[in-house]
């Protein structure tokens, strides 16, 4: 375990030992907060999680993740009940959280009925309740925040804000609980934790549920909800909604069963102290959707965007300004000994990306859906992102500019050649595969990754309604 990880998780335990009497109705609420947002404005802290020195600040020695994992197998199985209840005629919920679940329409009409399924969502924007309506697919929708106590709870969020100012005060000098970026968080995390399990309890009271399908237990809303499931017996089902470049998001395990793309996530829970019967390989059903014929042919797909047809055609997925000099690198080398196109397509952003204005050669993505665009492309370039995954289900080479992460989990190590982290020499690999040297070469570590990665033996739906139903005893 390197530094950062050791310290982090240390911190993270402390944080949870100083904070563990802040209760409300038996459970100890800082399980449920969501620990990055409470130190990520504090560049200094952060920094400081990098230095052997931090050390002095801790109380918590964390030497393995799996001493994480156990202290919230505890939490959560002081809490557990055995599905004991009859639970005939109950909805399978399925909750967004953070947009990420993003089910495609094909997969809720053939595998998750009406009648039996609703969705949940975190709460009704009236600026886009016609999003919503396109984004539920027929499904009946709640929204969680119709289930929060509008008064009853003031009195308890007093008294815990007031207890937790009492904790601060002994700790004045500490780097993380002194200060006041991080002390507002955790006040307004007080008080949604505390209208969250109210809510999670009247919303799972008044709607019999039967299993429960998060996209992430990484947050208070999915969190709560999660271990007011386990308080019923109510079994959960988290996917995974990206891959796992860092653990920091998909790091301690809270649902009974983490859907995960294939046996890299298997192998990385085991090493992160998880049991393996809380981990089943499903995929996404989202990229059942790769596999689909194209919406747009490929003379709409050059002409949107403006390619030069006679030339191969680079993609080129980017996130924010972040590494764009490296990226600029990347372009200039490429453009310097090879005559191609260059779509870049900049995540989550919707505009043209900056790079697009310095070369005649470089185009934006126009919004064209990416499932799309990765049919009628040459090569796929990008940073440490779900797309380098989706690229090869879709046969298409992924090259990867190597970001530094915090805790890497080398996901995409095994490409060997085709990830690097000099922009330069990931140009030149590039250029090779475009002259033919790297065919073979690339072909052979895709199959190998994709055999490791990703499981194509039905698709993900089939297999999440197979889990769905082993875990309510329909099979």
């Amino acid at each position: 375990m390197d530094t950062y990880k050791r310290n982090y998780w240390s911190l993270y335990l402390d944080f949870i030992d100083s904070f563990k009497g802040l209760t409300y109705k038996g459970i100890s609420l800082p399980y449920l907060f969501h620990f990055r947002s409470l130190i990520r404005k504090n560049k200094e802290l952060v920094n400081a999680l990098h230095e052997e020195s931090f050390g002095k600040y801790l109380k918590n020695t964390v030497q393995s993740t799996g001493e994480v994992q156990s202290i919230f197998d505890s939490f959560i199985n002081l809490h557990k009940r055995e599905n004991t209840m009859s639970r005939k005629g109950g909805k399978v919920v399925l909750h967004d959280v953070a947009n990420l679940l993003r089910f495609p329409k094909q997969t809720i009409n053939q595998h998750f009925n009406p009648s039996n399924t609703i969705m949940l969502k975190d709460r009704k924007m009236i600026t886009t309740s016609t999003n919503d309506n396109n984004e539920s697919y027929g499904l009946p929708v709640y929204y969680l925040n119709q289930f929060l106590e509008k008064s009853g709870v003031q009195t308890e969020i007093v008294k815990n804000t007031q207890y937790a100012k009492k904790i601060i005060n002994t700790y004045n000098k500490h780097p993380l609980f002194s200060d006041t970026g991080f002390q507002q968080v955790l006040f307004n995390q007080i008080e949604k934790t505390i209208k969250l399990i109210n809510g999670s309890r009247k919303f799972l009271n008044s709607v019999p549920t039967t299993c429960i399908i998060f996209a992430s237990t990484h947050y208070p809303e999915s969190r709560t909800l999660a271990l007011v499931a386990a308080e019923k017996g109510i079994p959960t089902i988290c996917m995974q909604h990206g891959i796992i470049s860092s653990e920091f998001g998909y790091f301690p395990q809270i649902a009974t069963v983490n859907a995960v793309y294939g046996n890299f996530e298997v192998e990385w829970y085991r090493q992160m102290g998880v049991n393996d019967q809380s981990v089943e390989i499903i995929g996404h059903p989202r990229f059942d959707l790769i596999f689909r014929s194209p919406s747009i042919s490929k003379n709409q797909f050059q002409e949107s965007i403006g390619l030069d047809p006679e030339k191969k055609t680079i993609l080129m997925i980017v996130r924010g300004e972040k590494g764009i000099d490296r990226w600029r690198d990347f372009i200039q080398y490429l453009l310097r000994k090879t005559d191609v196109n260059i779509i870049i397509k900049d995540y989550p952003s919707t505009k043209p990306y900056k790079l697009t204005k310095e070369s005649s050669s470089v185009f934006p993505s126009m919004n064209i859906e990416l499932y799309d665009i990765l049919q009628y492309v040459d090569v796929v370039v990008t940073y440490h992102s779900t797309v380098g995954l989706e690229a090869m289900l879709a046969d298409r080479p992924a090259f990867v500019l190597n970001n530094e992460f915090s805790a890497p989990s080398g996901y995409f190590n095994a490409l060997e050649k085709l990830i690097q982290e000099d922009p330069v020499l990931l140009a030149k690999q590039v250029i090779n595969y475009l002259n033919g040297k790297l065919v073979n070469y690339e072909q052979r570590k895709r199959m190998e990754f994709l055999s490791y990665a990703y499981s194509l033996d039905t698709t993900s739906g089939e297999r999440l309604k197979h889990l769905v139903n082993k875990l309510t005893n329909n099979e």
